[in-house]
C-alpha cells in the first residue's frame, strides 16, 4: 500500500508537494508522519497537515497522535473532520482519549457521536464520569438508549462487545421484501451477516447476504436461512468468546438473552481485538506486571502493579537465606557452593516451559477436565524423561570441568533430578488449582512459581549434599 510521506525539512515543508513512498523502500512510515506532523505543527501549516492526514489510514494517524507529546494529539484531533476523527478515536489508547478529552472536547464529542455503539461506549467508559455524562446527554435517543444498555456490561464480556445494530428478518418474510429492510440498513457495520427470528423474536437462522441476493424473489426467509452453529449470552466472557469464534470459524458472534431474543452481534474486528488482549494479559501477567499496556501505563500505575511481586520475591529471598544458613555446616564443603546457582536455574526454566504450556492450553480450550489426567500423566513422563538427561549431565558435566569428587557429583546430579520434577508439578498444578477456583491461571505463572521453586529446589540440594556429601 502506498502512504504519504511529508519531508521533514523546513524550507520542503513551507514550498514542496508532498511525496508518495511504498512501504518496500524501507521507509519508516510512522517515524516519517511524526517528524512531518511535528514540524508542520511548529511552522503552523495546519492546512498542509490537514491536507496530509486526509491520505494516511486512521489506524497510522492513532499511532502517531500516541506518540506525539504535551498537547500535540489534541492541535492534530482538531483538524481531523469529524468521521475520520471517529476512525482515529476507535484506535487510541486511554492515555491519548484523556489528553484529548482535556483539550478538546468539542471535537471528541461530534467523533464518538459518530461512532458505532460499542465503539463509543469503549470511549465513554474510559472518560471522567461528567464528561462520559454530557457526552451520553447530548446522543439522540434511541443511539443514547443503546449506549446506556451497553454501558450495563463489563467491557470484557460479550455484551460489553456487541454492536446494537444489526438486520433482523422474520421467517415468513419474502425475499424480495428482505432486500428491501436490507438495504435501509446499508449503513449497518454487520448488514453481511443477516439473522432470522421467528415470530416470538427469538433467534432460529443465519441467512447469508449472497443467498438473499440470488434467491427467488417470493421466496419465504425461513427456506433460505442456515442453523448458526453458536451463540452466547451476554455475561459470556471474551476469553470464551474468543475460543467458540475460533472452534466455529466465525465471523460474527450473536449474544441473545435467556429467552433466546438477539440483542447483538460481536463482529470479527471486536473478536480479534478481546484476542488479543486475552494473549497480552496472560503474558504480561506471566512476567507479573498484571497490565495489559504496559508500554503506555502511567508510571504510578505500573510501579503499583509490579511492586508488590518482586516485594514478594525479596521476602522469598530472604527466606531461602535462612534456609540456607540453617545448613551452614553442609556448605563447609565449598565446593557444594559452586553448584547453588544450578539447582534452581534448571528448575525454573522447567516450571516456566510447564506453566506456560497450561496456561496456554486452558485460554484456549485444550485441557478439559475430561482429559486431565491424561494430560498431567503425559506431561509427568516427560518431565522425568527432561530430569533424567539433565541429571546425569549435570552431574557427568560437572566432575569433568569443576573437578569436584563424586559424591558431590551425584548431590549436584540428584538434585538437578529431583528439582525438575518438583518444578515441573508446580508449573503444571499451580495453574491448574488457580483455574479451579476461579482465578485467572496466569497469576499462579511467573513471579508466584519462581519464588516456590526457588525455595524447593535450594531446600533440596542443601539437604541431598548433607546426606551424600
Amino acid at each position: 500500500m502506498a502512504f504519504v510521506r511529508l519531508v521533514p525539512s523546513k524550507s520542503l515543508i513551507r514550498s514542496s508537494p508532498l511525496t508518495v513512498r511504498s512501504p518496500g523502500e524501507g521507509v519508516d512510515r510512522e517515524q516519517d508522519l511524526i517528524e512531518a506532523v511535528t514540524v508542520c505543527l511548529e511552522e503552523g501549516a495546519t492546512d498542509q497537515l490537514k491536507d496530509m492526514l486526509t491520505s494516511v489510514p486512521a489506524a497510522d494517524v492513532a499511532a502517531v497522535l500516541r506518540e506525539l507529546g504535551s498537547d500535540m494529539p489534541a492541535e492534530v484531533f482538531r483538524l481531523l473532520d469529524a468521521d475520520f476523527a471517529a476512525e482515529v478515536l476507535d484506535e487510541l489508547d486511554e492515555q491519548t482519549v484523556h489528553i484529548i478529552a482535556a483539550a478538546a472536547p468539542t471535537r471528541l464529542r461530534e467523533a464518538v457521536e459518530r461512532m458505532e455503539p460499542d465503539e463509543a461506549v469503549d470511549v465513554l467508559e474510559v472518560l471522567p464520569e461528567k464528561q462520559a455524562e454530557a457526552i451520553l446527554d447530548a446522543f439522540p435517543q434511541g443511539q443514547a438508549t443503546a449506549a446506556e444498555r451497553l454501558l450495563t456490561y463489563p467491557p470484557d464480556t460479550a455484551g460489553g462487545l456487541m454492536t446494537t445494530e444489526f438486520v433482523l428478518l422474520y421467517q415468513d418474510v419474502t425475499a424480495r421484501k428482505a432486500i428491501e429492510i436490507t438495504q435501509r440498513s446499508r449503513e449497518t457495520e454487520t448488514v453481511a451477516h443477516l439473522f432470522v427470528a421467528d415470530q416470538n423474536d427469538r433467534l432460529v437462522g443465519h441467512l447469508p447476504l449472497q443467498h438473499l441476493v440470488f434467491a427467488p424473489p417470493e421466496q419465504r426467509v425461513g427456506e433460505l436461512m442456515e442453523e448458526y452453529p453458536h451463540a452466547v449470552s451476554p455475561d459470556t466472557d471474551q476469553e470464551e468468546l474468543v475460543r467458540a469464534a475460533t472452534k466455529y470459524d466465525l465471523e460474527v458472534v450473536p449474544v441473545v438473552e435467556d429467552n433466546g431474543k438477539l440483542i447483538g452481534l460481536v463482529t470479527v474486528d471486536d473478536i480479534l481485538e478481546a484476542a488479543q488482549q486475552e494473549m497480552d494479559e496472560d503474558m504480561y501477567r506471566l512476567a507479573g506486571t498484571g497490565e495489559r499496556d504496559p508500554v503506555h501505563a502511567s508510571i504510578y500505575r505500573s510501579t503499583r502493579l509490579r511492586l508488590p511481586w518482586l516485594l514478594l520475591s525479596v521476602l522469598d529471598g530472604l527466606f531461602i537465606a535462612f534456609v540456607v544458613s540453617r545448613f551452614e555446616g553442609t556448605l563447609r564443603v565449598i565446593q557444594l557452593s559452586f553448584f547453588i546457582p544450578l539447582i534452581p536455574l534448571m528448575g525454573g526454566n522447567v516450571a516456566i516451559q510447564a506453566s506456560t504450556i497450561v496456561v496456554r492450553g486452558l485460554a484456549l480450550g485444550h485441557i478439559r477436565r475430561r482429559m486431565l489426567s491424561r494430560f498431567l500423566l503425559k506431561q509427568l513422563v516427560i518431565t522425568l524423561l527432561l530430569s533424567l538427561c539433565c541429571g546425569v549431565t549435570a552431574g557427568l558435566l560437572g566432575a569433568v570441568f569443576v573437578g569436584t569428587g563424586a559424591r558431590i557429583m551425584m548431590a549436584v546430579g540428584f538434585a538437578v533430578c529431583i528439582s525438575i520434577v518438583v518444578a515441573g508439578m508446580l508449573g503444571m498444578t499451580l495453574p491448574l488449582a488457580f483455574n479451579a477456583v476461579g482465578l485467572d491461571p496466569a497469576v499462579s505463572a511467573g513471579p508466584f512459581i519462581t519464588m516456590l521453586n526457588d525455595l524447593f529446589c535450594i531446600s533440596i540440594y542443601l539437604v541431598l549434599g548433607m546426606l551424600i556429601a
